[in-house]
């Protein structure tokens, strides 16, 4: 009755379940956030916060009701990530609730995460210092050479590397600007502004990168020939031997036989990304250095997630 009086206006009738789908039908599209964040709070909300939680009454929600959701995904073998991104899911979604004065607290704030949940993303590694010389000779010569040297000297996004356009590259002041990265919007691949504003960044280049980029360009000006009226320009660095935007399936698969040809542990493109990160920390250069190079706003993420023991 209290809650009553001050405007709280959660009916009795008004599921869990009734409340997501409307929010993510009215609400989460018009969210400051990516087609691919929207994509993800649906794969949460219905697969797993309708079926865990739509039935329970809004109003009554408990932080042990959504508990009791995480623990079955995590003894379902989900990672860690996968919890998190049902669990921001559910708490912008009563965030919108609470300010609407439709529920009295967003009870996510109070939700422990299992402690056992797999790491998931977090597990990921770096290339072993003494597989490098290995590496870098498998991929001498490569057509994506410079791409895969960038990732691991500038530790670029592969989204990033994606992006990248020969407007910039600067090969006379040896400097790469970043403003853009691939992404997807309605299932089609597209050039799209940059995860944060702290990821536009000017990166300088080592020597031995902007040879690669020299002689990628070479090659690439070589395809274009061999291609002809079917060379599609995009103005993009790295692309197909036909000039269209590079698939990430494509190039994980690129970089596995890579991998398998010269024998090499298995790691993904994103792993350069940790590489990179882990290895400049063991040259010695600062947390806060390389969490500029990362686009990162501040050192969190490097110490947490991307620099490992090398």
């Amino acid at each position: 009755m209290a809650s009553r009086d001050r405007g709280w206006r959660a009916s009795d009738n008004l599921t869990t379940g009734t409340y997501l789908a409307q929010w993510l039908a009215d609400v989460a599209p018009g969210l400051n956030v990516r087609p691919k964040t929207v994509e993800s709070y649906r794969w949460a909300i219905e697969k797993y916060l309708i079926p865990g939680l739509g039935a329970r009454p809004l109003r009554d929600l408990s932080p042990e009701d959504v508990e009791a959701v995480l623990s079955q995904m995590s003894a379902g073998g989900l990672s860690r990530n996968s919890l998190r991104i049902v669990r921001v899911t559910l708490s912008r979604a009563l965030a919108h609730a609470e300010r609407r004065q439709v529920v009295t607290r967003n009870v996510t704030s109070l939700v422990v995460m299992p402690h056992d949940a797999k790491r998931g993303v977090q597990g990921r590694g770096s290339i072993r210092p003494e597989q490098l010389g290995t590496f870098v000779e498998a991929i001498r010569g490569h057509r994506l050479e410079a791409m895969w040297l960038t990732l691991l000297m500038l530790g670029l996004r592969p989204g990033e590397a994606a992006a990248l356009c020969w407007d910039d590259v600067d090969l006379d002041r040896l400097v790469l600007h970043l403003t853009r990265t691939r992404r997807y919007e309605s299932g089609k691949m597209t050039l799209g502004p940059p995860k944060t504003k702290k990821s536009t960044r000017s990166l300088g280049m080592p020597a031995k990168l902007a040879d690669a980029y020299i002689s990628h360009r070479e090659r690439q000006i070589a395809d274009a020939v061999a291609a002809g009226s079917a060379w599609q320009d995009n103005g993009l660095v790295f692309c197909t031997n036909k000039g269209a935007m590079l698939d990430p399936a494509n190039i994980r698969h690129s970089l596995a036989r890579i991998q398998t040809s010269a024998g090499l542990d298995h790691f993904v493109p994103y792993e350069l990304r940790h590489s990179a990160t882990s290895l400049l920390s063991d040259a010695g250069v600062s947390i806060e250095e390389i969490a500029d190079l990362l686009g990162h706003a501040n050192t969190s993420m490097v110490e947490q997630v991307y620099r490992h023991r090398v």
